[in-house]
């Protein structure tokens, strides 16, 4: 019979349906559930080695009091994690994902930079400031169409597509005119031109996809985001990009997240466009039938023992990634 353990989730919306997932998961395998907002929170680093403190209000929360913590921080990421790492790194207490790797993958780019570090499949992407060349940007990505990105944003927000040379430049001087960042990322063509466009939403947690679905686009949008359409179904995984995942979460630092996959079907080849460190637990539970919060639980059961989380010293990256980089990944 696993140890009681003293669970605390960190959450912006404490009464969001993921959080309930994981409440419910925790409580039936009879552990202890606590919930705090980031922001009732307070750090306090002490002069003395080894004294680090926390408070909720004039509350000090003491090394003893959790076991664990699962970060769902949406909002406010800046403070919020700043609490995980103190709570992580400063006081010992076992994360379900670092602070870092939750600051990393929020920022569109920043992920994107350190998959391709990795050799992890991304589609060609270009960062742009005040851009003035339009059509030798374009053709940095593989011309048009091209998908556009602001560097923050989930559930589809802040990414739209340049069809045409006339929209793609009119769009690019109007964010040059407000000073405004802005990714371009190569057009992954993911279904024939009479099907519905797609991704695929992967949930890893402790170096394992729990769970996969297929998300589906509406008609009259590109996006294959869940909470646009409402549309998805489960869907099977090549060993191949499982393994994507799995090293996506390795290389971010995130015990937890979920992998967003796109299928080029003009090339066999998987690319990876998002990772999500505070992913939704509604969807892929309902369409698929996995207990995901159930899952982190049980990996929770499994390693509160760690102190300073670092999932990237679990095991090496795999060979292959070097060598067969440029080899593209066989759908079936």
């Amino acid at each position: 019979m696993n140890k009681k353990l003293n669970i605390l989730i960190l959450a912006n919306n404490k009464k969001g349906v993921s959080t309930r997932h994981l409440v419910e998961a925790a409580e039936a395998k009879g552990h202890e559930v606590t919930l705090y907002d980031p922001y009732e929170l307070y750090i306090s680093c002490s002069d003395v080695n080894g004294h680090d403190k926390l408070f909720n209000k004039e509350t000090r929360i003491l090394q003893k009091s959790f076991d664990a913590i699962i970060p769902r921080v949406g909002g406010g990421l800046e403070y919020g994690s700043a609490i995980v790492r103190h709570l992580n790194s400063n006081m010992g207490i076992f994360s379900t994902s670092t602070a870092q790797g939750l600051l990393t993958a929020s920022d569109k780019l920043h992920t994107t930079q350190v998959l391709s570090k990795n050799r992890l499949q991304v589609p060609k992407t270009t960062y742009i400031s005040q851009p003035s060349d339009f059509q030798f940007l374009v053709d940095t990505v593989g011309g048009l169409p091209c998908v556009c990105k602001l560097q923050k944003g989930s559930q589809g927000q802040g990414v739209f597509i340049l069809e045409t040379k006339l929209a793609g430049s009119t769009t690019l001087q109007s964010f040059k005119a407000i000073k405004t960042n802005l990714i371009l990322q190569e057009y992954i063509e993911t279904a024939a031109s009479d099907e519905a466009k797609s991704d695929i939403r992967a949930y890893v947690v402790g170096g394992e996809v729990v769970a996969s679905m297929k998300r589906y686009s509406l008609d009259s949008d590109f996006r294959s985001n869940y909470s646009i359409s409402k549309t998805a179904e489960a869907v099977k995984l090549t060993d191949d990009e499982k393994q994507l995942c799995i090293d996506a979460a390795k290389v971010l630092n995130l015990g937890v997240c979920g992998v967003d996959l796109m299928r080029n079907v003009s090339n066999d080849k998987t690319y990876i466009i998002e990772v999500n460190g505070n992913a939704s637990l509604n969807g892929i539970t309902k369409i698929t039938g996995v207990d995901v919060a159930g899952k982190i639980i049980e990996y929770i059961e499994k390693n509160h023992h760690k102190k300073d989380t670092n999932f990237q010293s679990f095991e090496p990256l795999p060979k292959w990634h070097k060598d067969n980089f440029k080899k593209p990944r066989q759908v079936v």
